[in-house]
């Protein structure tokens, strides 16, 4: 589970390659905060630390960016189902496709929702 689901503020170092997406996220939901160096580390936490409004609110931030992202893998595979299913070759008489044989080997196209 992730630390936001637990309602506690993040913080965390520079390096977020493995979680770079979820992690931008937490930032700008406010759940968490992201320290340069070791300096910055210490001087966030001792905040952290002595401002229990601050962790609330972070708590809050994290719990909410949580709730919402709940059922987006199934969200997503439904789209996907259904882009699928849009896709599926017309069937004759026989139930076999009808396309060409060189359009029905192609993969469906699939459209990136990312941002670059």
């Amino acid at each position: 589970m992730e630390p936001a689901a637990l309602g506690v503020p993040i913080v965390t170092g520079p390096d977020v390659s493995k979680t770079r997406e979820m992690s931008h996220r937490l930032v700008e939901a406010g759940a968490s905060i992201r320290a340069a160096d070791a300096d910055e580390l210490t001087r966030e936490l001792s905040v952290l630390l002595s401002d229990p409004e601050r962790r609330r609110a972070m708590s809050e931030s994290g719990k909410r960016l949580v709730a919402r992202s709940r059922g987006c893998v199934a969200r997503v595979s439904g789209l996907l189902a259904g882009l699928l299913a849009e896709e599926s070759p017309p069937t004759g008489a026989s139930g076999e496709a009808t396309r060409p044989a060189a359009e029905a080997q192609r993969p469906p196209e699939v459209v990136s929702t990312r941002a670059p």
